[in-house]
């Protein structure tokens, strides 16, 4: 079973509870053929769909590797080169006390974001700057609300 899954030096990998109780965390690779299609992983993003989708953008969804593969670095801080951009904010949702904004990504891909994922910048991220003032232009426009 699948507990908790995290980035590791670019690197997706799974907290995995074996049937002795014992934990480890585990590579994509471990998985298999079935890579991100492995029934213990659908299974934890049935009930983690959030932080799925957040480190899968991270992680820039890698290929699967086989068991014989190394997965290498393609710069010096383990990131790989290509760059995801926020192209916009669509909206912005208070869940579970946490403020997320719908994020729409260079790719057209969307997703809820925490205020974390804008790094410290935060609030003053340029997209984030940009979607408040469309929304105080909104209010202008169209009276109080």
């Amino acid at each position: 079973m699948i507990e908790n899954m995290r980035l590791e030096g670019g690197e997706l990998m799974f907290e995995t509870l074996w049937s002795d109780m014992s934990k480890t965390w585990e590579p994509l690779c471990s998985f298999g053929e079935d890579g991100l299609k492995h029934e213990s992983l659908q299974i934890f993003k049935r009930k983690n769909l959030k932080k799925w989708e957040t480190l899968l953008k991270k992680a820039h969804i890698r290929e699967p590797c086989s068991q014989t593969q190394e997965i290498k670095p393609t710069s010096s801080n383990s990131e790989p080169d290509i760059e995801y951009r926020v192209k916009m904010i669509k909206k912005m949702k208070f869940e579970e006390g946490e403020l997320l904004f719908q994020t729409m990504w260079s790719d057209t891909s969307t997703t809820w974001e925490p205020l974390s994922s804008f790094g410290d910048e935060g609030l003053d991220h340029s997209s984030l700057q940009q979607f408040r003032t469309e929304q105080e232009d909104f209010i202008e426009v169209n009276g109080q609300q």
